[in-house]
């Protein structure tokens, strides 16, 4: 009797984690959900930002690449596009896993760097590297190597 009494009592134990785990986790989701119906409203802007700086950046300086993407972020906001504000094609393009596994083969952490990753992944054309300290050279091979390159 005893025994079934400890054992009862540690199923309820663990029944009240689980359901504490269960509401933790029901405030997570809401907060996700919120997130995501921001995200949905400035989905078209975004993906228009990040096809321009995809298909556009890429020969230039990070400098001008900021500038050019702060007019083309005006020229939205002046037609009513909405973007998140604080867009990055970094945050809306990257995925962070992959990103670390481009670390891991060489290219560095830099934001600059991370976005010329994202720009050459993802590009349909050919990038220009204009690599002076080969460290995009080594990247690509470390990336290429299991296809022979």
């Amino acid at each position: 009797m005893n025994r079934q009494k400890e054992t009862t009592e540690i199923q309820l134990q663990r029944a009240e984690k689980l359901v504490n785990g269960l509401a933790d986790e029901a405030i997570r989701w809401g907060q996700a959900i919120v997130i995501l119906e921001k995200e949905l409203v400035n989905l078209m802007g975004n993906m228009v930002l990040a096809a321009g700086y995809i298909s556009y950046v890429g020969t230039f300086t990070q400098e001008y690449r900021q500038n050019l993407l702060n007019q083309w972020m005006d020229y939205m906001r002046e037609h009513g596009v909405p973007f998140q504000q604080d867009f990055s094609v970094i945050n809306s393009m990257g995925d962070p896993v992959l990103i670390r596994e481009w670390g891991i083969k060489g290219l560095p952490a830099d934001t600059l760097s991370v976005e010329n990753g994202i720009v050459t992944t993802t590009t349909k054309r050919w990038p220009l590297m204009i690599d002076p300290q080969s460290q995009g050279n080594k990247w690509i091979k470390n990336m290429e190597r299991q296809q022979g390159l």
